[in-house]
């Protein structure tokens, strides 16, 4: 079943009930308020002719010798609707027009059988209510009200059958029958229009994710709906281009990877066929090419562990540790392990430690070592020779946080603004013709910034013309 279907049929049926509920409720108050309007009328015309009898007539006997009277009531009754029957405090039938027995007139008078809502007070003088009551075979409403003419304590009761006050139940559930069938198409249409308004989105959005799915990401998704599925259409926007851009780079890096590993394996094959054949005699050549056969293993060997690593990293397969670090002691052994690299190069080390000994990091030794060590190689292989490198050492207070700054400083080759966005992404070198005899794969500051950020650290680079910067930023708990 399409969600279109679904969504009409959830929707429908939800309104449906809720409707039929409310019409439900709705026509059970009105039928019970039409009832009981109708019983405040009856309890109305009871009072009304009592105060007209007390008017007309200051006694019972007066009344009872009057031929005049009967007719009152007769004509009274035929307009209403209603038989009065009059009864004295001891149950004796005055007015008798369903042949009451005394018995009847003392059940009627001291009745419980009172709907709520539809009497004063017992105890009162005036005795008012509204009582079930049933006599030959058929159901009344009657309503009781006490009153005193002359000496004599009067009941006059005004009886109404249920059948012309309550709502005969066929009608009634034909009422309801109607409604449900009302509600139903009501629900249904309304049901049909929203949900029509929620897939018909979700049905482009699915076409435009089957695009996605089949390589295309050139087209963009444009829903204004303002809620949610707009949210949503926005982050396939982002996924999209994500996966395109991540696409290309893969396309890229494989590309380049490929390249590199295809010339490091001719050069070894070359080289190894030129021995087995002969071409290199003496044993100096010899001894040459297994050097280069050597070297181009090892960077072979460099080159895999880097990818590796870089893998584990973006795939957070790598295990962090949380050790206390102590940062000036990296420093120095980082600084020690290339003291001969930089004899070589002829560059020195410019040590700026500016922190309390005292000051530990909770972090990863490796991959700490491995940012500073990157950088480090990286400031070597790309400074001025007889240049300075400057590390430094410090602690800074940014937003009430503090924090311990590394930062390795070369004098180096100027930077453009382009290249600067650039100086993190994977194989790149830059153009620069001086760096084409520089060994390297463009890995080592990828790798870097990517284990900063695995570290919930940040790496950043600046440069004021040919000095060059990057600055590690951690956390100091």
């Amino acid at each position: 079943m399409k969600i279109q279907d679904k969504l009409t049929n959830y929707i429908a049926l939800t309104l449906f009930i809720i409707i039929l509920l409310a019409s439900g409720i709705f026509t059970t108050l009105f039928v019970f308020n039409d009832r009981n309007s109708k019983l405040i009328d009856l309890t109305l015309q009871n009072t009304n002719f009592s105060e007209g009898l007390l008017k007309k007539y200051p006694s019972v006997t007066d009344a009872l010798i009057d031929p005049a009277f009967f007719l009152i009531v007769k004509g009274y009754e035929g307009v209403s609707g209603v038989r009065i029957t009059l009864i004295d405090k001891n149950f004796n039938i005055i007015l008798n027009p369903y042949d009451l027995t005394e018995v009847d007139a003392e059940k009627l008078i001291t009745s419980n059988s009172i709907l709520r809502g539809f009497f004063n007070n017992n105890n009162s003088d005036n005795l008012e209510k509204i009582v079930n009551y049933n006599l030959t075979n058929k159901k009344y409403y009657v309503s009781v009200y006490k009153l005193k003419v002359g000496e004599l304590d009067l009941y006059s009761a005004f009886f109404k059958e249920k059948k012309d006050l309550d709502v005969p139940p066929i009608r009634y559930f034909l009422a309801l029958a109607l409604l449900s069938f009302a509600a139903l198409l009501i629900s249904y249409f309304a049901g049909f229009i929203l949900s029509r308004n929620i897939s018909g989105n979700l049905i482009k959005l699915s076409g435009y994710v089957r695009k996605i799915s089949s390589g295309d990401y050139d087209e963009e998704i444009k829903i204004k709906t303002g809620d949610e599925i707009e949210d949503l259409a926005d982050n396939i926007n982002l996924m999209k281009n994500k996966i395109k851009i991540s696409q290309y780079s893969l396309k890229e890096f494989t590309s380049t990877v490929s390249h590199e590993i295809k010339n490091m394996l001719t050069v070894i094959q070359g080289y190894s066929e030129g021995i087995k054949s002969g071409i290199y005699k003496g044993k100096e050549e010899i001894s040459d090419a297994l050097h280069k056969i050597i070297s181009k293993t090892k960077d072979l060997e460099n080159l895999t562990n880097s990818l590796l690593l870089l893998s584990k990293v973006e795939n957070k397969f790598i295990e962090t540790k949380k050790d206390e670090v102590n940062p000036v002691e990296i420093v120095n052994e980082l600084i020690e392990t290339y003291e001969n690299q930089l004899f070589i190069s002829r560059l020195k080390i410019v040590k700026n430690i500016n922190i309390d000994d005292t000051i530990r990091l909770k972090s990863d030794k490796y991959l700490i070592q491995t940012i500073l060590s990157n950088l480090i190689n990286n400031a070597i292989k790309y400074s001025m020779p007889n240049s300075s490198i400057e590390i430094s050492l410090l602690s800074e207070n940014l937003r009430s946080l503090k924090y311990l700054v590394f930062s390795v400083s070369n004098e180096g080759f100027e930077i453009s603004s382009e290249e600067k966005g650039k100086i993190f992404k994977m194989f790149y070198r830059g153009d620069k013709a001086e760096f084409y005899n520089i060994e390297g794969y463009g890995l080592g500051l990828a790798i870097s910034h990517k284990i900063a950020t695995y570290l919930k650290a940040t790496l950043d680079f600046k440069s004021d013309g040919k000095l060059n910067t990057f600055i590690l930023r951690m956390d100091l708990i």
